[in-house]
């Protein structure tokens, strides 16, 4: 029997109908404490969806500005974007979670709720945990973004976040729904990849224990180390406590005819999502 009364959510599409039982937690968001009696649930969209809720919501609510105005008639919304710097547009889902707009805080930020859901999948994470929240039929009406390729300038930090917090969905939904707090939390980043070498970090959250993480080409494990190398930026950040959880492949990647390449943390068969440098790489061997 569920025993949770009353719900904090933050949900930056709106998409949930408020009530009695429910309080809005505001963005962007930073620490906070919890409170008892209260599931803790963020909502995460897809980017080019929050972009063009962005849009929509500009547009309504600033249309006198003249920015704004400019916007409107443009062309080519993205090259006015980056050519006016027009900053609410650049990654806006990550500000949502960091007003930094850094992707590891911004996760480090969402792992506080009980539950990371895909705005997407609400309605069938709500009926798996029996939970009495209305959801709205909402939808942009105004879709002028749509080429997430053409997008990578403006909204690159977001689809790593995204990407990230689909690991974690998806991991919650392996383990029949449980919350973040009662299920392994594989982190990690393939920072670098380059013609000799292959470097990241990774961890299990609340595991002391240094992890193994194993480079896999063509979906054939090559090599293995383990993560335990001190990384003093991921320590400044507390994101890891001691900051042994860096890793490094020396390794010849030309001797490789490269169709796929891989990074995981092995005893989880975790992917480590690539940092922007690492995938770079990656594209110029595709060629």
């Amino acid at each position: 029997m569920n025993t949770i009364k009353k719900y904090k959510i933050l949900d930056p599409l709106k998409v949930v109908k408020k009530s009695d039982k429910i309080s809005f937690i505001d963005t962007p968001i930073r620490e906070f404490k919890k409170e008892n009696g209260y599931l803790y649930i963020a909502l995460l969209p897809e980017p080019i969806e929050y972009l063009n809720y962005m849009y929509e919501y500009v547009v309504n609510n600033y249309k006198d500005l003249e920015i704004v105005n400019k916007f409107i008639k443009s062309n080519n919304k993205v090259d006015f974007i980056v050519k006016n710097n027009f900053l609410q547009f650049f990654n806006p889902l990550t500000f949502v979670f960091d007003s930094k707009k850094r992707v590891a805080i911004a996760v480090k930020n969402l792992e506080q709720f009980d539950y990371i859901v895909l705005t997407k999948e609400t309605i069938s994470f709500l009926e798996n945990k029996k939970l009495d929240i209305l959801i709205e039929n909402k939808s942009v009406k105004t879709k002028i973004f749509d080429d997430l390729i053409n997008l990578d300038t403006i909204i690159f930090k977001d689809k790593n976040l995204f990407n990230e917090i689909k690991k974690i969905w998806d991991n919650i939904k392996r383990n029949n729904f449980k919350s973040l707090q009662n299920i392994v939390q594989c982190r990690g980043v393939v920072d670098i990849i380059s013609n000799n070498r292959i470097s990241g970090w990774a961890f299990v959250k609340n595991k002391e224990q240094p992890v193994r993480v194993g480079l896999f080409i063509n979906n054939k494990k090559v090599a293995e180390t383990k993560a335990d190398i001190f990384r003093k930026d991921l320590k400044d950040k507390n994101l890891h406590k001691s900051g042994n959880c860096g890793f490094i492949f020396n390794i010849d990647l030309l001797k490789f005819e490269i169709l796929d390449l891989e990074i995981k943390i092995t005893d989880y068969n975790f992917i480590l999502s690539q940092g922007q440098k690492a995938k770079e790489y990656l594209k110029g061997i595709k060629k």
